[in-house]
């Protein structure tokens, strides 16, 4: 729970950062001028990412519901674990359309990433055919297989998720959502850190 916790707060510094780079950048400055603080930096990336989190947390909703179903039909389940082993393929074709939507693919071609390699891991992990029995010998380079995969997925799929965040922060920082401070704030903070600086 803890690293998940962790994992929420360096995502919400990491868009708020990036976002606010993004919108500073296309006025002409830097976000350094405004002085900001960790929690200023969290605060801003809320109202933006609450659309990505219905997202994500619907997607989870409908991941439960097909573990669920697969559960119950193991038999009927077989012929979807196949071509979900190769869910990470169509990434490929994406790859070269890269230069005609660089904007729209910097943000699609890792939400992909996390998709197709989380697919590909759950297919490639599922529990052996009943029919076929394996030694224990065979079942412990099973489980240490299995672990090395999610571990892998998992340090994909984190690294994606950088990157989206990066992408959809440089979108929403292009098009001024959230705003940056009022002059009157700048000038305020300024003076507040040279006063700082002088005592």
């Amino acid at each position: 729970m803890g690293s998940l916790i962790s994992l929420l707060t360096a995502v919400l510094f990491y868009f708020g950062w990036a976002s606010t780079d993004a919108e500073t950048q296309a006025l002409g400055l830097r976000d350094t001028v405004f002085h900001f603080s960790t929690s200023d930096y969290l605060l801003r990336s809320v109202d933006a990412l609450y659309i990505p989190a219905w997202i994500a947390a619907t997607a989870a909703l409908a991941a439960m519901g097909l573990h669920h179903l697969v559960e119950r039909d193991p038999a009927h389940a077989q012929r979807v674990w196949r071509p979900l082993r190769f869910a990470w393929l169509p990434l490929l074709a994406l790859i070269p359309l890269c230069p005609l939507a660089p904007a729209a693919l910097d943000l699609v071609i890792p939400l992909a990433t996390i998709v197709g390699f989380l697919s590909a891991a759950y297919a490639r992990t599922r529990p052996p055919d009943p029919g076929t029995p394996l030694t224990a010998r065979q079942q412990n380079a099973e489980r240490l297989r299995k672990r090395r995969l999610w571990a892998l997925t998992l340090l994909i799929s984190v690294l994606s998720l950088f990157a989206a965040v990066s992408a959809y922060a440089g979108i929403v920082g292009r098009v001024g959502q959230p705003r940056p401070p009022a002059p009157s704030m700048i000038s305020s903070r300024q003076s507040s850190s040279s006063a700082r600086t002088t005592s």
